[in-house]
C-alpha cells in the first residue's frame, strides 16, 4: 500500500547538530563594544577583560570546534583599542596637569 508507515521505521527530520557560539567569544565582543563606547570611564577594566577573554575564547574555540572565532577576534582588537584609548585619555590629563602646575605668575 503506497504511503503506508512500518510499525518501528524511524524517520530521520533532518536536522544537523548545530555549533554552539562560544559564551566567552561573545562576552570579549561585549566588553570591548563597552570599553570604546565609553571613551575611557570604565579605563582599564572592560578593554583588559574583552582582551582576556578574547584569548581564552580562540584556545576554547579552537580545542571544541565551537563558533565564534570572528566574534573572539573583533572581541580582542576592540579591547586593544580601549586601552590604547584609556592610555591616551591618561596621559591627556596628566599633561594637562603638569602643564597647569608648572606656569609661574609673579
Amino acid at each position: 500500500m503506497p504511503g503506508a508507515v512500518t510499525p518501528g521505521a524511524s524517520y530521520s527530520t533532518g536536522t544537523m547538530a548545530s555549533q554552539t557560539t562560544n559564551g566567552m567569544a561573545i562576552a570579549a565582543l561585549v566588553c570591548g563594544i563597552l570599553g570604546i563606547v565609553s571613551c575611557g570611564y570604565t579605563f582599564f577594566v572592560a578593554p583588559v577583560l574583552a582582551i582576556i577573554f578574547g584569548v581564552i575564547a580562540k584556545k576554547q574555540i579552537a580545542q571544541r570546534a565551537q563558533a565564534g572565532a570572528g566574534l573572539a577576534t573583533a572581541g580582542l582588537v576592540l579591547g586593544i583599542i580601549g586601552v590604547v584609548i584609556s592610555v591616551l585619555i591618561i596621559l591627556f590629563f596628566v599633561l594637562a596637569v603638569f602643564s597647569s602646575s608648572t606656569t609661574t605668575t609673579p
